[in-house]
């Protein structure tokens, strides 16, 4: 009687509206409009029983949706036509029974670091009948590498890292197996590259796992860089996310005594002293555009007072007289021309007496 539904609350309304069985004459098509075939509404058991059964929709989804071997998933099972929290629920993977109960909508399970392809089932149990879903989960591996097309000077200790305006590459790593277990090669695999939730349709493609992303203005606070890779002509995908945090560009002072060459190694900050009679003070810019290195500008000060320099340089050395000791501050300023969200200072006090040294 559940396929009753409309069909019976019109048909009881004619009856008692007008008052007489309408049912007893007619006839209506079994299949439709433009079928021949006719049935008797005096039978409606019969007709609604002709009728095809309907198929509740059940699914199962897994978190994390693409997992890789060694992760930790969760299994659910959701349906908006049965009332699966007041249904028994018995749980398989592989074939082999895991647990069942009533309103069991989830389990956990570990992802074999081998494990090729996983067969979920769930049998759902209602007073209306029993429903089988099945759900097949293929574990693979997808990662981002990423490096900051920016520059930093000989011997540092760190990585280029990416400030706004600065050219960053990411290279999606991939491991899809075939039914033999051997990797998938990138030239079947489709790469889709997102910033922000905007998808990069030049940049995505057949074995585009290569991104060059220049970050627009806007692009100032952290972002985040999503590429969806999935394998032509088969059910394989993975998804790998990747948070840009920006930093920024800075001056970095290097100190350079006759005697000793440029010190590369540490860092003219602060206070310093020196001995002899000049130092030359090199500033080396940290997380410029590689590309625009050319257009940089160096602009350099004596306690706060512009020094003109010959031709735009990098290095500026400062002396003192024989016998002379007191103390100033240099300062060096870096602009690139190119991207105005790239300008760094940074000054040096320096101390100087007969009896100091570097």
């Amino acid at each position: 009687m559940k396929k009753l539904g409309l069909f019976l609350i019109v048909w009881l309304f004619f009856s008692l509206v007008l008052g007489t069985s309408i049912v007893s004459a007619q006839t209506i098509p079994a299949n439709g409009a433009g079928d021949n075939t006719t049935v008797d509404l005096t039978d409606i058991e019969g007709f609604l029983d002709s009728l095809p059964e309907i198929t509740p929709n059940i699914s199962i989804y897994t978190d994390p949706a693409y997992p890789s071997p060694g992760d930790n998933i969760s299994i659910y099972i959701q349906s908006y036509s049965l009332p699966v929290d007041e249904a028994t629920i018995s749980w398989y993977i592989d074939g082999k029974f895991i647990s069942s109960g009533l309103g069991l909508k989830s389990i956990n399970t570990t992802v074999g670091e081998n494990a090729r392809n996983i067969n979920i089932k769930a049998v759902v149990k209602t007073s209306t009948g029993e429903y089988e879903v099945a759900h097949t989960v293929s574990p693979s591996e997808l990662s981002i590498l990423d490096e900051a097309l920016t520059s930093t000077p000989p011997f540092y200790k760190g990585r280029a890292l990416p400030v706004p305006g600065s050219i960053h590459k990411f290279i999606a790593i991939s491991d899809f197996r075939n039914s033999a277990g051997r990797r998938i090669d990138d030239s079947n695999i489709v790469y889709t590259w997102r910033i922000n939730g905007q998808t990069d349709g030049p940049a995505s493609g057949t074995g585009r796992n290569v991104y060059i992303a220049v970050p627009k203005t806007e692009f100032t606070n952290p972002s985040t860089v999503t590429v969806t890779a999935k394998v032509v002509g088969q059910n394989l995908q993975n998804q790998a996310i990747e948070n840009i945090g920006y930093s920024e560009s800075r001056t970095l002072l290097y100190a350079k005594a006759p005697t000793n060459g440029l010190i590369l190694s540490r860092l003219a900050t602060g206070n310093m002293t020196l001995s002899g009679q000049e130092v030359e003070i090199t500033a080396l810019p940290l997380y410029f555009n590689l590309g625009n290195l050319g257009s940089l500008t160096y602009n350099w000060y004596l306690n706060n007072s512009r020094i003109e320099t010959v031709g735009n340089t990098n290095s500026i050395i400062l002396g003192r007289n024989s016998g002379e000791s007191g103390q100033f501050t240099i300062s060096a300023k870096i602009l690139d021309k190119n991207n105005l969200y790239s300008s760094a200072s940074s000054n040096l006090t320096l101390t100087y007496s007969a009896n100091s040294s570097i």
